[in-house]
């Protein structure tokens, strides 16, 4: 995840199809963020929705979610893809907002081995 979140800023700077959709209180301070990507004619595909824990305000994602919306309908879009539930509280969301799943999705974790080199260097540490 910590890599997704690297590549945000640039994922944002690089399709002139992705709008970034953000909520600030009234001293400017960021309190969260949506990536919504609307190149699909049919659909707009909500990807992330960041929000700060440290100034949490009840509700900022609601208000971005209903831009989005608002976004979509402006473009013509008949659909919103809002993308895997990944834990109880993203399904909940979404779910509250409409969404149903519709195909089922699977998660698989790799981890490779280490290899000696790791090993000894772990040991160094």
């Amino acid at each position: 995840m910590s890599l997704i979140l690297r590549r945000l800023n640039h994922y944002g700077e690089t399709g002139s199809y992705v709008t970034v959709l953000s909520a600030r209180n009234r001293k400017g301070r960021l309190l969260a963020f949506d990536l919504v990507d609307t190149f699909s004619s049919a659909y707009a595909f909500y990807m992330f929705n960041v929000r700060a824990r440290k100034h949490y305000v009840p509700g900022t994602s609601d208000v971005l979610f209903e831009e989005m919306v608002e976004l979509a309908r402006s473009e013509g879009k008949r659909f919103i893809n809002l993308g895997l539930g990944i834990n109880r509280g993203v399904s909940f969301f979404k779910e509250k907002w409409g969404g149903r799943p519709f195909l089922p999705y699977f998660l698989y974790e790799w981890r490779p081995k280490r290899s000696i080199i790791d090993a000894i260097l772990q040991s160094l540490v």
